[in-house]
């Protein structure tokens, strides 16, 4: 055989698994048509999308938090960099919280173990973040304090 008969046979191949691909969708779409739905269905529809959205919201904290550094120097130049500073053991106006807020994420507070969300929900904190806002409460980096007013 050719290469070029090679290649003929491998398009008539992947012609062919196309097709039987399109006809198995079409068959599980008409058989999945025809049964009977639960009235579950739905709901449990419902629940697996709001779970989904969950996860993404969690992913999307962690991965703002891991921005911060993957140090406790890194995290202290990056929220100096960028302005935030807070109080000391303030969970709902500590820098770090004020950076997320500044993302629109809907944090309602953190501290060194929890991101609570104002839907209830919860995100752990990764590790550097958590050892880093213990630092913080404990005195370090008074650079990110903010100054009170007399």
């Amino acid at each position: 055989m050719t290469a070029t008969q090679i290649a003929a046979l491998v398009e008539v191949h992947r012609a062919a698994i196309s097709r039987m691909s399109n006809a198995c969708l079409a068959h599980e779409v008409a058989r999945d048509a025809a049964l009977p739905r639960s009235p579950l269905a739905d709901e449990v529809r419902r629940v697996d999308d709001a779970e989904v959205e969950r996860r993404k919201q969690a992913a999307r904290i962690t991965n703002a938090l891991l921005a911060l550094g993957r140090t406790s120097p890194e995290i202290t130049a990056n929220l100096t960099r960028l302005g935030f500073v807070g109080r000391r053991w303030a969970s709902d106006n500590c820098p770090v919280f004020r950076y997320l807020r500044s993302l629109d994420l809907p944090v309602r507070s953190v501290d060194s173990m929890l991101v609570r969300l104002l839907d209830g929900g919860r995100v752990l904190v990764p590790d550097v973040i958590g050892t880093w806002m213990a630092e913080y409460d404990g005195y370090a980096y008074p650079a990110l304090v903010e100054a009170v007013a007399a």
